[in-house]
């Protein structure tokens, strides 16, 4: 309990939500058998203190909720910044933030905390916001698609890249697999460089590590990545990640994460198809690859 409850006292918004699900009356819904199998019973559970939520609520810890949604795209920072003095209002805006998540998800549109938003929101995911909901639900309205290009894109079709040296040596093989099977798909071609010269360039990487966005710790937020013409990739070290085969526990597979990671650096944003590699959220213990929005998604930045 003092190991935890010293990490809440850091102000990160992954790690705040995490040890509100670790501290508080926790349950598990019947209905959560799904989420069981992918989760290993860690994000399938949900706070009981929030489950029900809904506007016009007060309760303690709501701020922090608030702070999430702003935090992935779906509550403006402003509404969080002014309402630090109410902490435990859950107002119109909250509400609004929660519907657009549910509408993003696919989930029950209510405005409500029920399980499954809770247990979603428990999951391991991408550190890289979903960006603005309406501008995601707009553009499909449009093109009947759900990938979602962002603004900017690399000017060039051959890219290089290069992992940090030092890196862990079974990592190798999985980041080269995740560029060739977007090299595959694309109008991209990729090849190595070095490291200081590279348009991509891998890292594993603890805690504050000079991007303004730390990692967590284990769980929560896996990785991260910059859009072009940045294009580095951050991948949270404190995480158990395996290549491929599974032993128990909450891993994670490396392939999967850098595969999705690369889909941001070369200017695609967050799907909300969960077939596609470009889903925020990774189960443990699963993999996946490119899907046919992913595939549709970089053919149309790329034509």
């Amino acid at each position: 309990m003092v190991m935890w409850l010293s990490k809440c006292s850091l102000f990160n918004v992954g790690t705040i939500f995490l040890c509100l699900i670790l501290l508080l009356l926790i349950v598990i819904d019947p209905t959560m058998q799904a989420y069981d199998h992918h989760t290993n019973n860690k994000a399938s559970k949900f706070v009981e203190h929030f489950l029900g939520s809904r506007k016009g609520d007060n309760m303690i810890g709501i701020h922090h909720i608030k702070q999430y949604f702003a935090k992935y795209g779906y509550l403006s920072p402003s509404h969080v910044q002014t309402d630090s003095n109410n902490d435990g209002h859950f107002n119109d805006e909250l509400e609004a933030a929660v519907k657009k998540y549910q509408v993003f998800f696919h989930l029950n549109v209510s405005g409500v905390l029920d399980s499954k938003t809770l247990s979603l929101m428990g999951t391991p995911r991408c550190g890289n916001s979903d960006h603005d909901a309406d501008r995601t639900l707009q553009q499909h309205n449009i093109t009947k698609s759900f990938y979602v290009l962002h603004p900017t894109k690399w000017n060039k079709r051959n890219l290089s890249f290069s992992i940090k040296p030092g890196t862990r040596p079974d990592a190798t093989d999985p980041i080269n697999s995740a560029i060739a099977a977007w090299d595959r798909v694309s109008a991209l071609t990729f090849v190595g460089d070095e490291f200081s010269k590279a348009d991509l360039k891998f890292s594993f990487l603890k805690g504050e590590h000079g991007d303004n966005n730390p990692f967590d710790g284990p769980g929560n937020e896996l990785g991260h990545s910059f859009y072009p013409p940045n294009g580095n990739i951050h991948i949270d070290a404190d995480e158990k990640w395996v290549v491929g085969k599974f032993t128990g526990g909450v891993e994670f597979d490396i392939y999967t994460l850098v595969l999705h990671e690369i889909g941001h650096a070369i200017g695609l944003e967050h799907s909300s198809v969960e077939s596609s590699i470009m889903w925020p959220v990774q189960f443990p213990g699963t993999i996946k690859d490119l899907g046919k929005d992913d595939i549709d998604g970089i053919k149309a930045l790329y034509p």
